[in-house]
């Protein structure tokens, strides 16, 4: 099973707490990771400046909440929406390429 499926299937649909580092390493192992190794990177600071420095240019670019869609790299679209906003959202980033 992949790592990013069975975070998801543990929060939303067995109410797993994934912020919780015993229970990331436990899902990690279920996976096929060591769950020594996750648990030490959880505990450690390995990529804590890479992290800071990723939140800090989302944020930058004005990106405070999720969802956050950006569409077709011209237009974006904050919080959760209806299907029919999202519908013409895709088609306006579509349209705004397309010559007069």
């Amino acid at each position: 099973r992949m790592l990013a499926s069975a975070l998801f299937a543990a929060h939303f649909q067995e109410g797993r707490d994934i912020g919780d580092k015993d229970t990331l390493a436990d899902i990690a192992a279920a996976c096929g990771e060591r769950r020594d190794a996750v648990r030490a990177y959880l505990d450690g600071r390995e990529d804590l400046d890479k992290v800071k420095r990723m939140a800090e240019g989302v944020r930058k670019q004005g990106i405070e909440g999720v969802p956050f869609f950006i569409l077709n790299r011209k237009l974006a679209v904050s919080g959760a929406q209806s299907a029919a906003v999202l519908g013409a959202a895709i088609l306006q980033s579509l349209e705004t390429g397309k010559p007069s």
